[in-house]
């Protein structure tokens, strides 16, 4: 039982860990740029307020919920049509590699 305990964290834990992509068809990269901002912004306070401090789980939830109620940005690509622009650059900041169009 333990094992599977351990087993089912360890996973949770690299799934939490892992960049959200966001989508969002006419979007250019300085308008994510934008959003991302104010809404890094925004989670920050939320997490602060909330009482959780900086924890970076609860922030990136709060980042994630800005981005998708808040723009309308699908995450994952979903059936979203590819921006003009495209998206280079991750929830966290780095960039995405691969991406045709990025640096």
């Amino acid at each position: 039982m333990l094992r599977c305990v351990v087993a089912i964290g360890a996973v949770l834990s690299v799934a939490a860990c892992a960049p959200t992509v966001y989508s969002h068809p006419g979007k250019t990269q300085a308008d994510y740029n934008r959003d991302m901002y104010d809404c890094e912004q925004l989670a920050s306070a939320k997490t602060r307020n909330d009482g959780f401090g900086n924890n970076p789980l609860i922030a990136g939830q709060n980042i994630r919920e800005c981005m998708v109620r808040k723009y309308g940005y699908s995450i994952g690509g979903g059936s979203a049509k590819p921006a003009s622009t495209p998206v280079c650059r991750r929830d966290d900041g780095s960039w995405i590699k691969g991406v045709p169009g990025c640096p």
